[in-house]
């Protein structure tokens, strides 16, 4: 015996949305899924030796950082 509940509704579309109940399985995705995806939108293209002489002067910059902490306790000490 089939109740009012159990007839097929009307088709109701799928929506890519989590916050309403939907008749739907939880991993449910239809083919408009990945329409809207771009990728690597506002990708940006580094030179590598541009980028190696960047992390040198950081590198240096922690070094001198590193040099004068060690001398104030050197000096702290004497």
């Amino acid at each position: 015996v089939m109740g009012p509940d159990s007839a097929p509704g009307p088709a109701v579309p799928w929506q890519k949305v989590l916050w309403e109940r939907q008749p739907f399985p939880d991993n449910y995705v239809d083919q408009r899924f990945l329409e809207e995806l771009r990728r690597n939108e506002g990708i940006r293209q580094y030179c590598y030796w541009a980028v190696v002489k960047e992390a040198g002067f950081v590198g240096q910059q922690l070094s001198c950082v590193a040099i004068f902490i060690t001398l104030w306790l050197y000096m702290e000490q004497v």
